[in-house]
């Protein structure tokens, strides 16, 4: 409560201060103080946080190692956690599977020795892919098969095993990208104010945000392969360079 409280009070005079300056002064009773959601830009008086209207956003995700930063609304913050956040922490596992990251969390997988699966989780560990057999996914007699055919391989008995696995997940690659977009956005806000997130050009990310199965804005992703996994940046770019004169 006592985060919240100070997040509202330290942004209630700078939005105040942000609608004086674009003229905009008289847009909210003078007598309260306010706080806008910076997604949906709805104004919240100080009795929206013991009501849990205003509650504090983890950018990025909490899912993919982000921290509390500022304040969203409910509607915005809940919203966000199952229509983007579930599927770029989806895709994040996905990634540090193919990276061989050893992150301790599990994914499921099907293991296939000589066509016969089996299927459970797998995760990277110091010694390479630990894969675990989940009993209550698998039929005991094709369970037994697959065992079968690979102690025949450790024995000696079938020298050229033919083993191959696939590790399954789910998640919308263009949702996974809007939740990067959503985080950059709002670090921009923490650390350019309302001035910055009420100009035009930011019209079209909150249209993005409100309707997710619209393509608004394009989702351009650069990617550094050799980067910390933690590494968070955000760039700003006033002319593309490939517009000068």
């Amino acid at each position: 409560m006592d985060k919240r409280l100070r997040w509202f009070d330290e942004g209630a005079p700078k939005l105040r201060q942000a609608l004086d300056r674009l003229g905009l002064d008289d847009v909210l009773p003078a007598d309260k103080n306010f706080y806008a959601c910076p997604c949906c830009l709805v104004a919240y008086p100080c009795e929206a946080i013991p009501a849990g209207l205003l509650t504090i956003e983890d950018v990025p995700p909490k899912s993919v190692g982000g921290r509390p930063l500022l304040l969203t609304c409910k509607r915005c913050n809940n919203t966000a956690g199952s229509v983007f956040d579930s599927h770029a922490a989806t895709r994040a596992d996905a990634e540090d599977f193919i990276r061989g990251r050893i992150t301790g969390r599990p994914l499921p997988m099907t293991s296939h020795v000589d066509g016969i699966p089996l299927r459970g989780t797998a995760r990277w560990t110091d010694n390479g892919i630990q894969f675990v057999g989940v009993p209550e996914r698998n039929d005991p007699k094709v369970q037994a098969a697959h065992l079968e055919a690979l102690d025949a391989h450790v024995y000696g008995r079938n020298p050229r095993l033919n083993h191959s696995f696939t590790v399954h997940t789910r998640f919308d690659e263009a949702r996974a990208r809007i939740s990067w977009i959503r985080a950059a956005y709002l670090a921009a806000f923490a650390a350019l104010g309302w001035s910055y997130i009420f100009r035009s050009v930011m019209d079209p990310y909150r249209k993005q945000l409100q309707q997710p199965d619209v393509s608004v804005v394009p989702t351009y992703i650069l990617r550094n392969p050799n980067a910390s996994p933690e590494e968070r940046r955000v760039l700003l770019v006033d002319r593309p360079t490939s517009c000068l004169p």
